[in-house]
């Protein structure tokens, strides 16, 4: 008996050790300690279901898995894309952009070496000491967050809701319609222009361009708007608006 269990003991052993040398690691860490602690799902897969700043998914063999991110205080997941190599520990960092929007980042690719290696320490429970001096040490230099600048709607997909919010034959109509259609959608400038022209009367104009105004790309080329109204006082009131809107 004692040698079967011997005998199963070292098939556990060099079966986790294969498992180890084919697949990755996957880490995820909050990059401030202030965010909200977080619950991760990786394609549907929880390690646990107790909010915490860090969590490590070890032995994954695929090369790309969806992340479910959920937050403490949020009933809205987060949605991102995460990569995974044989052999290596991919660390990310939950970043927290300037419009309050969070992005999922790549911090570093190691070679894993053994599974005691350190774990990244950027964002812990205030209990825990930790610096970012600590993280998983890398080969080379990691890669600095990189802000990606918003992309405008494709002039297909414009033209598509443009022709939606075109059929209705109110102006209210028109204005529910926009709001729905546009809700998630980056708008450029000139975009926005067609839009306006869709309206009989200034006021419907006026809510149009305050509604684009933050989903606008180019805000730079924004007072091309100001043209397209009939009165100069709403004209006066869009400048206005924009400019306590910056």
């Amino acid at each position: 008996m004692k040698t079967f269990i011997c005998l199963l003991s070292f098939v556990c052993i060099g079966l986790q050790t294969a498992i180890a040398q084919d697949c990755g690691k996957i880490i995820i860490s909050n990059a401030a300690k202030s965010d909200p602690a977080f619950i991760v799902s990786l394609n549907g897969v929880r390690l646990s279901n107790d909010y915490t700043q860090s969590v490590t998914f070890r032995f994954v063999d695929e090369n790309t898995y969806r992340v479910k991110v959920l937050q403490a205080g949020s009933s809205s997941p987060l949605s991102f894309t995460v990569s995974s190599e044989a052999r290596y520990v991919s660390a990310y960092l939950l970043v927290k952009e300037n419009t309050g929007r969070y992005s999922l980042l790549l911090q570093s690719k190691s070679l894993m070496l053994n599974d005691n290696e350190p774990e990244p320490a950027v964002s812990t429970p205030a209990a825990v000491v930790a610096t970012p001096t600590r993280a998983i040490a890398s080969p080379t230099k990691a890669p600095e967050p990189v802000y990606q600048a918003p992309v405008a709607i494709g002039e297909a997909a414009f033209r598509r809701k443009y022709d939606e919010v075109k059929s209705k034959s109110f102006d209210d109509d028109k204005i529910e319609r926009l709001k729905e259609a546009f809700e998630y959608d980056n708008l450029k400038t000139d975009q926005v222009v067609e839009l306006m022209k869709l309206f009989s009367f200034d006021d419907k104009r006026l809510e149009t361009a305050k509604f684009c105004y933050k989903k606008t790309v180019d805000k730079e080329n924004f007072y091309k708007t100001y043209d397209q109204f009939s009165f100069p006082s709403y004209k006066t009131q869009m400048k206005d608006w924009v400019s306590k809107n910056k």
